[in-house]
């Protein structure tokens, strides 16, 4: 929910890098995901062809992301 579009944006050009991978698990570091990742340090620090869902369905803090629905639906959408 606080991803801003930029770096939204970046975590798309990373899964295009990877020839023929419908998804990926993007792990970025930075001090402000919200904001523009030209006025902040920030780095893709792991790539994962098999990620988690679970920290996005059952966070310790924050709104509850059913990932796994959606990963599913793209997958299977005609």
């Amino acid at each position: 929910d606080l991803m801003s579009e930029w770096f939204k944006i970046i975590a798309q050009k990373t899964l295009q890098a990877f020839a023929g991978a419908s998804y990926l698990g993007i792990d970025i570091m930075t001090k402000d995901i919200g904001g523009d990742p030209e006025k902040s340090d920030y780095h893709i620090i792991e790539v994962n062809s098999n990620p988690s869902f679970s920290i996005h369905e059952l966070p310790y803090t924050g709104t509850k992301q059913v990932v796994s629905d959606w990963v599913v639906e793209m997958m299977f959408e005609t």
